[in-house]
């Protein structure tokens, strides 16, 4: 049994972690104080996405966890397992010559080409992410043509970028400027 066939089997064929009444019952009752510490819905969080909580409103945990993780598609989750086993930037792997050659008229994926892209481009990256490692942020930018702008937070996981208690003076006014500055209202 291949790597898709064991993901299709845990999984299913469709949605990863669908958002559901199930998860939203359990974030308002585990995660609130009713059946289980908040403590243990924010190791949930850090687990999956970097540690630490300084940057949270621990206050507000049974929301974090009634939309985070979220659903995304099995075959989503299968591509970016590829992509890590394979440490290639590339399209998704269909498991055989021929099923490649079908999808994209040979035998292998197409690796994904970021450098002749020239749409000024914003980065902004953290010391704490565990899903935009160093090594991910460094290869993107050493391929970015037209780097307009970029911003490294040491303390910030993956979460901290939407739901930090700062982001709003950390990132927020930052990216606003930067999407102004080369898209302005008119």
């Amino acid at each position: 049994m291949g790597p898709e066939s064991f993901w299709h089997l845990l999984f299913g064929n469709k949605e990863f972690l669908a958002s559901s009444n199930s998860i939203k019952w359990l974030a308002k009752h585990a995660c609130g104080n009713i059946i289980l510490n908040p403590l243990i819905c924010e190791n949930v969080l850090f687990i999956l996405c970097g540690p630490d909580n300084k940057n949270l409103n621990a206050t507000r945990t049974e929301v974090y966890i009634s939309h985070e993780p979220d659903g995304t598609s099995v075959k989503n989750m299968i591509h970016f397992a590829q992509m890590f086993l394979s440490k290639q930037f590339q399209a998704y792997d269909y498991g055989s010559a021929d099923k490649n050659r079908l999808h994209y008229n040979q035998t292998t994926p197409p690796i994904y080409s970021i450098r002749p892209m020239k749409v000024p481009t914003a980065i902004f990256s953290s010391g704490e992410d565990w899903l935009a490692d160093p090594e991910d942020v460094a290869f993107i930018l050493d391929n970015i043509q037209n780097l307009v702008y970029k911003k490294y937070i040491p303390d910030y996981n993956h979460l901290d970028f939407v739901w930090a208690l700062t982001a709003n003076k950390v990132i927020y006014q930052d990216l606003i400027n930067q999407m102004q500055k080369y898209h302005p209202s008119k």
